[in-house]
């Protein structure tokens, strides 16, 4: 690692990253992640099991995400594929090619922002999200937490039915 990098690191403050967390009623910061790619690098639409803050550091980064009550329209992989927790609809491919072979992605509701340098943002654990570079040289860092309201610390049954969708 650079000097340049571990200076930043030490700059960092991390005060926000420890504070919301507790005013939210979260646990413990399980991992991060430090993200750095160009211009056009994708990270497909999937979702995490954890509460999420995406931080973006330097460039921008496009994000569409859609609430777990979109979960059919996004035609998960099954659980216990490669590839579960994301989906199999291709964002790359021509809309008319996704409707007829995604038919029910039409139906899905996406949100959709762009962060710039300084920019946070909460991405609600269950929440589907699909994430782009904008810029060449895009860094972002990620922060997961548990979330301790989840009932005796269980995971929800996959996928989640619509109790879950109005709880979250």
């Amino acid at each position: 690692v650079g000097d340049t990098i571990v200076t930043d690191f030490r700059r960092f403050d991390w005060r926000w990253a420890r504070e919301l967390p507790r005013q939210m009623g979260w646990g413990d910061l399980t991992s991060n992640m430090l993200f750095v790619g160009m211009a056009g690098h994708v990270t497909p639409a999937h979702f995490d099991e954890q509460q999420n803050l995406l931080a973006q550091l330097h460039g921008r980064k496009r994000v569409v995400l859609w609430r777990p009550r979109d979960w059919a329209c996004l035609y998960p992989f099954p659980v216990g594929h490669p590839n579960d927790r994301q989906s199999q609809v291709d964002f790359r491919s021509e809309p008319s090619v996704n409707a007829a072979r995604w038919p029910r992605f039409a139906e899905a509701a996406p949100l959709e922002c762009v962060l710039h340098p300084g920019d946070v943002l909460y991405i609600p654990q269950f929440y589907w999200h699909h994430v782009e570079n904008l810029d060449d040289e895009c860094v972002s860092v990620n922060f997961w937490y548990i979330d301790t309201e989840v009932p005796g610390g269980s995971r929800p049954p996959l996928p989640l039915g619509e109790g879950h969708n109005v709880a979250l």
